[in-house]
């Protein structure tokens, strides 16, 4: 009778739990980890947006052990806002925390010969630290400033380099407890969102404020074209 009366006591809890605001639903791509726990709400892009960033390039570089749930919200808003998004990394270390492993369509050496490219996502990760200080990345950040494009960035230490002789002087604006950091400016904050934009260069940390970053990038890009 106790083990039945704990049963049912068990099973009132996770109804409930199921039924509060947050709990895990598909993300992006339609995949919940066992790790993922509670989401928070999704990050939708506006119908005004849908298509906006048609025949744009969008590449999304990501380190081993990136968040699984933050790569398919993100590529998923860039792909709805009409861009078409490669994914790229070092093959050899690339596996989400939940254990997913994308298919990339870039290694680190075939991102700096791609020409064009209108906005480069670098996403945090355990290993993401090591990679920005790849030349790769630093030469693929940099033409795409260069060529007028945006460069976001989600997680603090990831932006690392941004900070050297590398950057060419290049103005960043950091989140939260970082913006004592922030270079002086042109910051602003990005309404109804935790992350600040200076210029072209959009950071954030961590999820899940990248799909917010993604989608204040959008914005700003969008509203360019």
């Amino acid at each position: 009778m106790k083990t039945f009366t704990l049963f049912l006591f068990t099973a009132s809890l996770l109804l409930a739990a199921c039924g509060e605001e947050g709990s895990p639903e598909p993300a992006g791509d339609g995949v919940v980890t066992e790790l993922t726990g509670k989401l928070p709400p999704r990050v939708e892009l506006p119908e005004d947006l849908r298509g906006a960033l048609a025949g744009k390039r969008v590449v999304i570089l990501v380190g081993d052990g990136f968040y699984d749930p933050e790569l398919y919200d993100v590529r998923r808003l860039f792909t709805e806002a009409g861009a078409r998004v490669y994914l790229a990394g070092d093959s050899k270390r690339i596996a989400g925390i939940g254990g997913g492993v994308p298919l990339l369509d870039l290694g680190l050496e075939e991102l700096t010969g791609l020409d064009g490219v209108d906005l480069l996502y670098l996403m945090q990760s355990k290993g993401m630290e090591g990679m920005a200080f790849f030349p790769a990345t630093g030469t693929a950040i940099g033409k795409v400033l260069d060529g007028g494009g945006y460069v976001g960035a989600s997680g603090i230490g990831v932006l690392a380099f941004l900070q050297g002789d590398r950057a060419r002087g290049v103005k960043m604006a950091v989140y939260k407890g970082q913006r004592k950091r922030m270079l002086e400016g042109g910051a602003v904050a990005v309404e109804g969102s935790d992350l600040l934009l200076d210029g072209r260069i959009g950071t954030c940390e961590f999820w899940p404020q990248g799909p917010r970053l993604a989608l204040a990038l959008i914005e700003a890009l969008a509203a360019r074209s």
